[in-house]
């Protein structure tokens, strides 16, 4: 996807967001010495459905690393960095690398989509390495996100971008990412 065919996510949920759930993705990117993203790999060493729905205290569990069991996803097969949402619920991504300096970009929205989705994927929140909560855009040091699911569309896939950016010695490698948020619908 061209990062000039992107869509922001919209903002908060309002009043009628119900989230289910939790939905947790740790995203593993593993560069294999390579800028190429191409060449990239991806895995999720973590992920899973967090039954409540306080996003604020499952932020805080992450950050204090004492994440809680997780119940399995639908996803089948797991096809990283894909993710697969089935109900309104908050989405959750830590990205970590084998490039310790990886994470999402500075200063613009670590996501975005192909086509205009605002209504249904909103309040794209940055999550600092102190736990403040930046909405919009990205802050230095990023590497935890999340947003709400306001509604599923049924059976469709919506791509969307990842942008992450790194440093090799004095430079800044930046690069995108172009997985897909695949609606299944139903549940669980």
């Amino acid at each position: 996807m061209q990062p000039n065919n992107s869509f922001s996510f919209g903002g908060a949920p309002g009043p009628s967001f119900q989230p289910q759930n939790i939905l947790y993705y740790k995203l593993n990117v593993l560069t294999n010495s390579s800028s190429n993203v191409g060449d990239w790999e991806y895995e999720y060493p973590i992920c899973g459905l967090y039954a409540g729905t306080n996003i604020a205290q499952f932020i805080e569990l992450i950050i204090s690393d004492d994440l809680p069991a997780l119940s399995p996803t639908s996803d089948d097969p797991l096809n990283p960095p894909d993710i697969t949402i089935t109900d309104q619920c908050y989405v959750v991504m830590k990205i970590t690398s084998d490039k310790p300096t990886l994470r999402y970009r500075d200063g613009v929205p670590a996501l975005k989509t192909v086509d205009d989705h605002q209504d249904q994927y909103r309040r794209l929140s940055h999550v600092d390495q102190d736990g403040n909560m930046h909405i919009g855009s990205s802050t230095s040091n990023c590497s935890l996100i999340y947003f709400a699911v306001r509604n599923v569309a049924e059976d469709e896939d919506h791509p969307y971008n990842i942008y992450v950016q790194y440093q090799d010695g004095p430079a800044i490698i930046q690069a995108v990412i172009d997985p897909a948020i695949k609606n299944r619908g139903g549940d669980d």
